[in-house]
């Protein structure tokens, strides 16, 4: 009887063990696959302002162009992220730009994740 009883205590940790590990890895999959969507933004948005030519995404970037809410990203044939924004911000003059894609999103539990990447354009 306490062979059953102990047998039984060591199969219910196991089990509890096996599920935590299975949650977490469920969590950490999601995290991935999320940064994974928000850098394919920034990189579709920073191919856009490429192909713009300087001139154009100067003006782009000044008039806010590029930055988009979950709806505007769905326009665009991409799958948003919760609450998912895309702000671009540039620097620079004299024929070079410093531009700044930052891709945000709400993450499982409410938390707020961003993702950003930076390019420099130079006019040709």
């Amino acid at each position: 009887m306490v062979e059953i009883l102990v047998a039984t205590g060591v199969l219910g940790f196991a089990l509890a063990a096996s599920v935590t590990f299975f949650i977490n890895s469920l969590v950490l999959s999601e995290g991935a696959r999320n940064r994974t969507i928000a850098i394919s933004h920034a990189r579709f948005v920073l191919e856009d302002i490429r192909n713009s030519g300087y001139n154009k995404a100067s003006a782009r970037l000044a008039s806010k162009y590029w930055d988009w809410d979950t709806k505007a990203i769905a326009t665009k044939g991409l799958f948003s992220l919760p609450s998912e924004t895309i702000i671009t911000t540039k620097t620079g003059a004299g024929g070079i730009l410093t531009v700044t894609v930052t891709v945000t999103w709400a993450a499982t539990g409410g938390r707020i994740l961003s993702q950003g990447l930076t390019t420099i354009i130079g006019e040709s």
